[in-house]
Formats: C-alpha cells, structure tokens, sequence
C-alpha cells in the first residue's frame, strides 16, 4: 500500500464508516441515528448532566447539530431537560430511566468494539496507536490552521 493523502483518506473513511454502521446498527430498534449516539453516550459518562454546549464541545460538534439530536431524544423520552435557577439558556440534561438503559446497550457494544479494534495488541501498542491517531489530528489540525484560516470557525 501506497502511503500517500490518498491512501490514507480511503483508510480513514473506511474506519469511520465502519463505526457508524456499528452505531446505526445498535441504534436502529430505537428509531434513532448514529448522530444521537454521541450526545447519549456523553450525557450517561456523566451523572449530573450536561448542557448543551458542554456536549457539543466534548464531541466537537457544532451546537445546532446537538440541539437538533437533543430534541429527538427528548421527543424519544431517552432524556429530560431542566434549568437549574429557571435559566433556560443554561438548561442541564440528563438520562431517563429509558435512555440509562439505552446507554447500557451503547456501553457495551462500544466496550466490545473497542476489544475488537485492538485484539491481539498490547497495551503498549494500544497507546502507541493513540498516540500516533492524537498526533495525526493534531498535525492535520494545524495544516487548516496554517494553510486555510478562513476555515477556522
């Protein structure tokens, strides 16, 4: 295999399609996207709730994306929202007792995945393998800064 721009971004795309078949496919009795996925997966890692934008930034999604998929798992009773104080641009979300159970499922499956992705690794290849994914974001992170910082937002 050629190690070129090419290559890589066909490699690249196939890991990420094959991770969202693997959320499309554990979300799809629940008539929910893999887009919900990260905003549920979020929320359950931490007991007191998020808000909004504490969910967009840990997922690195824009805002109105997460808005849009907190409102189906709110229509879909997986979370609730309240405003601690009344304020309501500062609302927390939590879990449901149905979406617990639903991040369960998630926790699982992505525990299982992850044993897949690095079976027969050790732990020292398993960090390494983190850290060369971390550097290669950050490396390419810093080429958009560089090469195109109108693109920056």
């Amino acid at each position: 295999m050629e190690h070129n721009f090419e290559s890589f971004s066909i490699l690249n795309s196939s890991v990420y399609r094959s991770l969202q078949k693997i959320k499309t496919v554990a979300l799809d009795d629940y008539g929910l996207k893999g887009a919900h996925v990260m905003c549920l997966y979020r929320i359950g890692r931490v007991s007191e709730g998020l808000t909004a934008s504490e969910i967009a930034e840990s997922a690195g999604c824009d805002k109105a994306a997460v808005s849009r998929s907190l409102n189906d798992l709110i229509r879909k009773n997986f979370v609730k929202k309240f405003s601690p104080k009344g304020n309501k641009y500062r609302a927390v979300i939590t879990l449901t007792p149905k979406g617990v159970k639903l991040f369960n499922i998630l926790e699982e499956i992505f525990n299982e995945t992850d044993e897949a992705i690095f079976r027969d690794f050790s732990e020292e290849e398993k960090e390494a393998a983190w850290g060369y994914l971390v550097r290669i974001s950050d490396n390419i992170d810093n080429l958009i800064r560089e090469k195109y910082p109108e693109d920056e937002n």
